[in-house]
Parts: structure tokens; sequence; C-alpha cells
């Protein structure tokens, strides 16, 4: 039996983002709406780090198209480069 992957994805809004997280189509993890007052990129990455290292997704999927796209991508990188350290 194959090691279930966990996926988060990630809506961005005007005032933050939404997101669910799966283990499978049909294990619902978590999802939710993170608002970020004032709604500002560092503000809003720090609160996306901080979802991708409490979930420590396989995989991030983000809606085509989207302009924070390069936001959520370092986002990734940033949690993916902590995790391979070791650290917190």
């Amino acid at each position: 039996m194959s090691k279930a992957q966990r996926v988060v994805g990630i809506s961005p809004t005007s005032r933050g983002f939404g997101f669910a997280v799966l283990e499978s189509p049909e294990n619902l993890v978590d999802w939710g709406l993170a608002h970020v007052r004032p709604p500002e990129p560092q503000k809003v990455a720090v609160r996306g780090a901080e979802l991708l290292e409490r979930h420590q997704p396989d995989l991030l999927v983000l809606p085509a198209g989207t302009r924070g796209q390069p936001l959520w991508e370092s986002v990734a990188g940033n949690a993916e480069a902590t995790r391979r350290r070791g650290t917190r």
C-alpha cells in the first residue's frame, strides 16, 4: 500500500487566501480562510508559510494564471528548504 499524498490547494482572495488540505479525494484534513489585515504580500506570505509548515504537503496546487503565483512559489520553496534542513 502506498503512502497517502498530502495536497494543499490555495486560492488567493482580496483579503488573504482560502485553502483545503486533502490526503485523498475522500479525506479532507483541513480547510478554511486566512484573512490577513492589511492584506500585504509579506503578511500573506508569512501566513502561507505557516500553513505549509503545519501541513507539510507533497503537492501545492494554485489556480492557473494567479497573479500572486510567484509569491506562493517562493513561499513553497522556502517551506521546502526549511523542511530539508530539518529546522522550523
